[in-house]
Protein backbone atom coordinates (compact mmCIF):
# COMPACT_ATOMS: atom_id res chain seq x y z
CA UNK A 1 0.00 0.00 0.00
CA UNK A 2 2.99 2.35 0.25
CA UNK A 3 2.68 3.75 -3.28
CA UNK A 4 -1.11 4.03 -3.01
CA UNK A 5 -0.92 5.88 0.32
CA UNK A 6 1.25 8.52 -1.38
CA UNK A 7 -1.78 9.45 -3.52
CA UNK A 8 -4.85 7.66 -2.10
CA UNK A 9 -7.50 8.63 -4.63
CA UNK A 10 -11.18 7.74 -4.51
CA UNK A 11 -12.34 7.68 -8.12
CA UNK A 12 -15.69 7.33 -9.78
CA UNK A 13 -15.96 4.12 -11.80
CA UNK A 14 -12.22 3.66 -12.52
CA UNK A 15 -12.34 6.70 -14.82
CA UNK A 16 -8.73 7.85 -15.16
CA UNK A 17 -9.50 10.23 -18.01
CA UNK A 18 -10.83 13.31 -16.22
CA UNK A 19 -9.98 15.20 -13.06
CA UNK A 20 -13.67 15.40 -12.11
CA UNK A 21 -13.61 11.63 -11.61
CA UNK A 22 -11.65 12.12 -8.41
CA UNK A 23 -14.55 12.28 -5.97
CA UNK A 24 -12.54 12.07 -2.78
CA UNK A 25 -9.58 10.49 -1.09
CA UNK A 26 -8.89 7.68 1.33
CA UNK A 27 -7.90 8.99 4.74
CA UNK A 28 -7.03 5.50 5.86
CA UNK A 29 -6.48 2.21 4.03
CA UNK A 30 -5.25 -1.06 5.48
CA UNK A 31 -5.37 -4.79 4.96
CA UNK A 32 -7.34 -6.73 7.57
CA UNK A 33 -6.94 -10.45 7.00
CA UNK A 34 -7.85 -10.84 3.32
CA UNK A 35 -9.89 -7.63 3.20
CA UNK A 36 -8.94 -4.11 2.20
CA UNK A 37 -10.64 -1.59 4.49
CA UNK A 38 -10.56 2.17 4.38
CA UNK A 39 -12.13 5.42 5.45
CA UNK A 40 -13.12 7.70 2.58
CA UNK A 41 -13.48 11.47 2.57
CA UNK A 42 -15.70 12.66 -0.24
CA UNK A 43 -15.22 16.10 -1.78
CA UNK A 44 -18.78 17.13 -0.97
CA UNK A 45 -19.93 20.67 -1.73
CA UNK A 46 -16.71 21.56 -3.56
CA UNK A 47 -18.17 21.99 -7.04
CA UNK A 48 -18.08 18.40 -8.27
CA UNK A 49 -21.64 17.10 -8.64
CA UNK A 50 -20.38 13.54 -9.16
CA UNK A 51 -18.68 13.62 -5.73
CA UNK A 52 -21.90 14.92 -4.16
CA UNK A 53 -23.98 12.17 -5.78
CA UNK A 54 -21.48 9.44 -4.88
CA UNK A 55 -21.56 10.59 -1.26
CA UNK A 56 -25.38 10.51 -1.22
CA UNK A 57 -25.35 6.94 -2.53
CA UNK A 58 -22.75 5.89 0.03
CA UNK A 59 -24.69 7.55 2.85
CA UNK A 60 -27.75 5.49 1.84
CA UNK A 61 -25.67 2.30 1.86
CA UNK A 62 -25.84 1.98 -1.95
CA UNK A 63 -22.12 2.13 -2.72
CA UNK A 64 -19.95 -0.63 -4.11
CA UNK A 65 -16.19 -0.33 -4.35
CA UNK A 66 -13.66 -1.86 -6.69
CA UNK A 67 -9.87 -1.76 -6.76
CA UNK A 68 -7.75 -0.66 -9.68
CA UNK A 69 -4.39 -2.39 -9.58
CA UNK A 70 -1.50 -3.67 -11.65
CA UNK A 71 -0.88 -7.36 -10.97
CA UNK A 72 2.58 -8.84 -11.14
CA UNK A 73 2.12 -11.41 -13.95
CA UNK A 74 4.93 -13.56 -12.53
CA UNK A 75 3.15 -13.78 -9.17
CA UNK A 76 -0.33 -14.87 -10.24
CA UNK A 77 -1.90 -18.26 -10.70
CA UNK A 78 -5.08 -19.49 -12.31
CA UNK A 79 -7.42 -21.02 -9.76
CA UNK A 80 -9.13 -24.37 -10.25
CA UNK A 81 -11.74 -24.33 -13.00
CA UNK A 82 -10.36 -21.14 -14.52
CA UNK A 83 -8.41 -20.23 -17.61
CA UNK A 84 -5.45 -18.01 -18.52
CA UNK A 85 -7.64 -15.22 -19.87
CA UNK A 86 -10.57 -14.75 -17.49
CA UNK A 87 -9.33 -16.55 -14.40
CA UNK A 88 -10.27 -16.66 -11.66
CA UNK A 89 -6.81 -15.71 -10.50
CA UNK A 90 -4.99 -15.51 -7.23
CA UNK A 91 -2.72 -12.47 -7.18
CA UNK A 92 0.02 -12.73 -4.59
CA UNK A 93 1.69 -9.45 -5.59
CA UNK A 94 0.19 -6.32 -7.09
CA UNK A 95 0.36 -2.53 -6.96
CA UNK A 96 -2.82 -0.77 -5.83
CA UNK A 97 -3.50 2.29 -8.02
CA UNK A 98 -6.87 3.45 -6.73
CA UNK A 99 -10.14 2.39 -5.16
CA UNK A 100 -13.28 3.42 -7.04
CA UNK A 101 -16.91 3.72 -6.14
CA UNK A 102 -18.74 1.76 -8.83
CA UNK A 103 -22.28 0.80 -9.69
CA UNK A 104 -21.39 -2.87 -10.27
CA UNK A 105 -17.98 -4.38 -9.47
CA UNK A 106 -16.42 -5.83 -12.65
CA UNK A 107 -16.36 -9.62 -12.59
CA UNK A 108 -18.23 -12.43 -14.36
CA UNK A 109 -20.51 -13.04 -11.38
CA UNK A 110 -21.58 -9.39 -11.47
CA UNK A 111 -22.34 -9.72 -15.19
CA UNK A 112 -24.49 -12.75 -14.42
CA UNK A 113 -26.40 -10.75 -11.79
CA UNK A 114 -26.90 -7.86 -14.22
CA UNK A 115 -28.16 -10.26 -16.89
CA UNK A 116 -31.05 -11.22 -14.62
CA UNK A 117 -32.27 -7.61 -14.59
CA UNK A 118 -34.71 -6.13 -17.11
CA UNK A 119 -32.28 -4.01 -19.12
CA UNK A 120 -32.58 -1.61 -22.01
CA UNK A 121 -31.98 -3.70 -25.20
CA UNK A 122 -28.64 -1.98 -25.90
CA UNK A 123 -27.36 -2.70 -22.39
CA UNK A 124 -28.63 -6.27 -22.58
CA UNK A 125 -26.66 -6.76 -25.83
CA UNK A 126 -23.48 -5.43 -24.18
CA UNK A 127 -23.88 -7.79 -21.22
CA UNK A 128 -24.56 -10.72 -23.58
CA UNK A 129 -21.39 -9.88 -25.52
CA UNK A 130 -19.31 -9.76 -22.35
CA UNK A 131 -20.71 -13.08 -21.18
CA UNK A 132 -19.93 -14.70 -24.54
CA UNK A 133 -16.31 -13.57 -24.15
CA UNK A 134 -16.24 -15.22 -20.74
CA UNK A 135 -17.52 -18.48 -22.26
CA UNK A 136 -15.21 -18.48 -25.33
CA UNK A 137 -12.35 -20.97 -25.39
CA UNK A 138 -9.42 -19.18 -23.73
CA UNK A 139 -6.88 -21.11 -25.82
CA UNK A 140 -7.79 -18.83 -28.72
CA UNK A 141 -6.82 -15.75 -26.70
CA UNK A 142 -3.49 -14.50 -25.40
CA UNK A 143 -2.73 -15.13 -21.76
CA UNK A 144 -3.90 -12.37 -19.40
CA UNK A 145 -0.32 -11.84 -18.22
CA UNK A 146 0.75 -11.17 -21.83
CA UNK A 147 -2.11 -8.68 -22.33
CA UNK A 148 -1.22 -6.83 -19.12
CA UNK A 149 2.42 -6.60 -20.13
CA UNK A 150 1.57 -5.44 -23.67
CA UNK A 151 -0.89 -2.77 -22.50
CA UNK A 152 1.43 -1.50 -19.79
CA UNK A 153 4.35 -1.29 -22.26
CA UNK A 154 2.19 0.59 -24.79
CA UNK A 155 0.93 2.93 -22.06
CA UNK A 156 4.47 3.74 -20.90
CA UNK A 157 5.81 4.19 -24.45
CA UNK A 158 3.19 6.89 -25.04
CA UNK A 159 4.73 8.95 -22.24
CA UNK A 160 2.02 8.24 -19.67
CA UNK A 161 2.77 7.45 -16.08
Amino acid sequence: LDEFLGHPVLLSSHNYGTLRSQIGEWEEMKVKGKRLEGIARYYVGEGNEEADWAFRLAAKGHAAFSVGFIPDPDEMKVLEGGNDFFGPFEFSKQTLLEVSQVTVPANPEALQAVKALKLHPVMAALVDGALKLVETDARQKPRLADLIAERFTRHMSQGRN
